[in-house]
């Protein structure tokens, strides 16, 4: 099976995973991280989020995790708060 990088270029863009401590928000993650985004790893489990963006780190990409309960409107705020200061805006979003 081809890796991300040869079916698609996301380099230069930053991409919002939510759930991506596990399952199918951590293969998003991964997959657009091996494409050339910035992954920005959000779940409600710290430590899962933040294992996901180690395991890109170690992979070579680029990603930073952030505590996010996407039902909670102050904690998407926040998120949303974080990401404009950090990178300036986000180019995609799973809503995992």
């Amino acid at each position: 099976m081809p890796d991300a990088a040869e079916l698609f270029d996301l380099t230069g863009k930053v991409a919002i995973v939510s759930g991506a401590g596990s399952g199918i928000g951590r293969d998003f993650a991964i997959t657009y991280a091996q494409a050339g985004a910035v992954v920005i790893a959000t779940d409600r489990d710290e430590e899962r989020a933040n294992e996901t963006a180690e395991m890109i780190a170690a992979d070579g990409g680029a990603a930073s995790s952030y505590l996010t309960d996407v039902a909670d409107t102050n904690s998407v705020q926040s998120l949303a708060d974080y990401v404009a200061g950090e990178y300036g805006k986000a180019d995609i979003l799973v809503n995992n």
